[in-house]
């Protein structure tokens, strides 16, 4: 089943009070629509605690609709040419992905250099109320071939050789990014082999070059024990002891802690933790951890909290005679910059499934 973005953003939005998506930015969402159509198949809304009004975007894209989508902001493209103003359909659609084109047309080359170690890519595009539009999309590429192995596998890691991970940085670089995003392959290539010595394990590079500096990030895992290890060795120039504390705090009886390594200018400048929650329910003890956590630590307001705390589960949805389920779930990243600061983002995840028919009274507690 295919469902149009509209169609999922939609009933989406339908759970989110205004606090969250402000009449501004829902209008400035679509645009999305002619542009995505029914190409992407999960999405996130990224809500800043500390800049409230700025909710950024994320949609996945698997290799298999790369294809459909080129060809489709080809045509658009190709239709702008005949149109004289600077507003038109084609040139919108267009300049959402405008810095990425090149990148996306030689994703099939990437993925047979890589011996299709490419499954899928997420745009992530940011959003600034002043403005009230969005940036052109930043990209996330899966470099785990078997990242569908995780939500079954619980002790599964992605095992990429020092060689592999070094020609996956090779190849994505070499692609045609805007001349302003630079990155160190040096740090990247470094930065993976000390994970590697750690048992670590990279499962996205992300290239956010909308960003100012362009920003590199490592998402990866590493044992929890290791943590501190590794931002000492990465050189990260505030206090480690107290990035781990509050990680210790967030994700106890974790075996394995998640997060980014960001780099710019080739300087490690953010440690992101992430807290991910894949059981889209209300009764994952975790989650209810981690939300009493964010209030405790003061990273959350009580009223942003109890936002959070509606969205997990699953809905039926109608939509321009569109039918289907709606699964959320709900992940939050925390933020530590050198200087001692620390600030949450809530990711209300989302997904459109074929309709299902189930028991709360049974999944619920």
């Amino acid at each position: 089943m295919r469902v149009s973005f509209i169609s999922a953003v939609t009933a989406g939005c339908s759970h989110l009070s205004d606090a969250v998506l402000r009449p501004p930015q829902k209008k400035a969402l679509l645009q999305f629509g002619p542009v995505l159509r029914d190409f992407c198949s999960s999405f996130y809304f990224e809500w800043h605690l500390e800049d409230p009004l700025r909710v950024d975007l994320l949609a996945s894209l698997t290799y298999d609709n790369n294809d459909r989508l080129i060809s489709h902001l080809n045509q658009a493209a190709g239709n702008s040419s005949d149109v004289k103003t600077h507003q038109s359909p084609g040139r919108k659609f267009t300049a959402l992905f405008a810095d990425c084109m090149p990148v996306l047309s030689r994703w099939k080359e990437m993925q047979r250099a890589l011996k299709n170690r490419l499954p899928h890519i997420w745009f992530a595009w940011d959003y600034s109320p002043r403005e009230e539009r969005f940036s052109p999309p930043n990209i996330h590429f899966c470099i785990d071939r078997n990242f569908t192995n995780r939500t079954r596998e619980r002790s599964y890691t992605n095992a990429l050789s020092l060689t592999q991970f070094e020609k996956i940085v090779d190849t994505l670089l070499d692609a045609d990014w805007p001349a302003e995003a630079v990155w160190s392959r040096h740090k990247l290539k470094k930065s993976y082999r000390l994970l590697h010595s750690l048992d670590g394990e990279v499962i996205h590079l992300s290239f956010m070059h909308s960003r100012r500096p362009a920003i590199a990030k490592l998402n990866m895992t590493v044992p929890s024990g290791a943590l501190e290890s590794l931002l000492k060795k990465l050189h990260w120039p505030g206090e480690a002891g107290r990035i781990v504390d509050q990680c210790v705090l967030f994700t106890q009886k974790e075996s394995r802690i998640k997060g980014n390594i960001c780099f710019a200018d080739g300087e490690f400048q953010r440690f992101e933790l992430e807290l991910e929650y894949n059981f889209p329910l209300m009764s994952d003890r975790r989650r209810r951890t981690m939300l009493q956590h964010l209030v405790e630590t003061h990273l959350s307001a009580r009223r942003q909290t109890s936002i959070m705390r509606q969205w997990p589960g699953r809905d039926d949805f109608t939509f321009r005679r569109q039918h289907g389920t709606l699964e959320r779930w709900l992940d939050c990243k925390l933020c530590f910059t050198p200087d001692g600061t620390v600030f949450a983002k809530p990711y209300f995840g989302f997904a459109t499934l074929p309709r299902i028919g189930w028991n709360r009274d049974v999944l619920y507690e």
